[in-house]
């Protein structure tokens, strides 16, 4: 399994409770600064120069870790099933817009792509994100993944 996530917190947690290292932390404020419709790559480029100008780092060290990301995301195809595991906020649903259309544009896809979306955990009030888990409480999460549906990647597309 290929896991994505919001950040590098939820991504250590993923990755300690299923003892791997195929977790991907999606880093990108995507409601600040441009988006436009780009190739991955090209995109990637852009908006690490957009958020170093905006204060969020080293051009040179964002456009590194956009690569090394970007370049993990293209294993899709070795992995039998890719995980994105996001919240409820308008910071993670953009980039779960993004991933999604991202994976319906691949001639390529994944053998399977599912979902897990959370806006709230038992015992947890406020819940904020996944960051508050244990990876025992990671792990429990696991069988109420959904599969994205060809709607949803049509949908995807389009916005």
């Amino acid at each position: 399994m290929l896991h994505i996530t919001n950040g590098d917190v939820a991504a250590n947690l993923i990755s300690s409770a299923f003892e791997t290292e195929d977790v991907i932390a999606w880093r990108d404020i995507l409601y600040e600064g441009p988006v436009p419709q780009l190739p991955l790559e090209a995109l990637s480029q852009l908006r690490a120069e957009y958020l170093s100008s905006a204060g969020h780092g080293e051009v040179s060290s964002l456009k590194r870790e956009f690569k090394q990301r970007d370049k993990k995301l293209a294993t899709f195809h070795q992995h039998d099933e890719v995980i994105l595991w996001f919240e409820h906020d308008t910071y993670d649903q953009l980039q779960l817009i993004q991933l999604i259309s991202w994976f319906a544009n691949q001639e390529r896809h994944p053998l399977k792509l599912s979902l897990i979306n959370i806006n709230s955990f038992p015992g947890f009030t406020p819940f904020l994100g996944l960051g508050q888990l244990s990876a025992e409480q990671i792990n429990a999460l696991l069988p109420t993944r959904k599969p994205i549906s060809n709607s949803q990647r049509r949908l995807s597309v389009t916005i």
